[in-house]
């Protein structure tokens, strides 16, 4: 009688790790067992490259809008927009490259995180305030006397108002349903 038995191929040993410890850690384990996050040295490299071209190309189109600008207020604007963004991203990626030569648990590297968050932060706000609010504030400014909302302008504007039976039956008068709107 044959006895046979499957039993699993051997696995192999993992292979040596070929990323240097410096690149790829994520995070240190204190003597308390405490877990803290830290940012690798290669994400921040990829950023830095990421950063490079979105500066190059957005350097390039803030020239190519200014050179089409006629109005003085709204080339400061998207001079003060290139400044803050060609500024705020690679003081980010320089301060997130400099977290690696802490600790996490050491002050400085709170200052420098902080100094990141700072940038994206403020980068971000005055992003929304030119590109948002200021266009806004402007559409309104422009709009003048229909953005008036004042109660007597508001009731000089609206149409007379009719009792709500008489506006129902002249909807249902005025639609079909299988060939929309019907001529008056």
């Amino acid at each position: 009688m044959l006895n046979l038995t499957l039993s699993p191929p051997p696995v192999p040993p993992p292979p040596p790790e070929r990323i240097p410890v410096l690149l790829r850690q994520n995070s240190v384990v204190l003597d308390d067992d405490t877990v803290l996050c830290s940012f690798p040295f290669l994400n921040s490299v990829v950023f830095a490259a990421f950063c490079a071209a979105y500066c190059t190309w957005f350097l390039f189109s803030c020239w190519r809008v200014l050179s089409l600008v006629i109005n003085k207020n709204l080339r400061i604007r998207i001079y003060a927009l290139g400044v803050v963004v060609l500024v705020a991203l690679p003081l980010q990626v320089v301060s997130l490259s400099f977290t690696v030569l802490w600790n996490p648990q050491d002050e400085i590297y709170g200052v420098v995180s902080l100094v990141v968050f700072l940038s994206a932060f403020f980068c971000a706000v005055t992003g929304e305030g030119i590109l948002v609010i200021k266009p806004i504030s402007d559409a309104l400014d422009a709009g003048g006397h229909c953005c008036s909302w004042s109660s007597s302008r508001r009731q000089e504007s609206l149409p007379p108002s009719l009792p709500e039976e008489t506006k129902m039956e002249e909807r249902d008068a005025d639609v079909d349903l299988e060939f929309g709107l019907l001529p008056v």
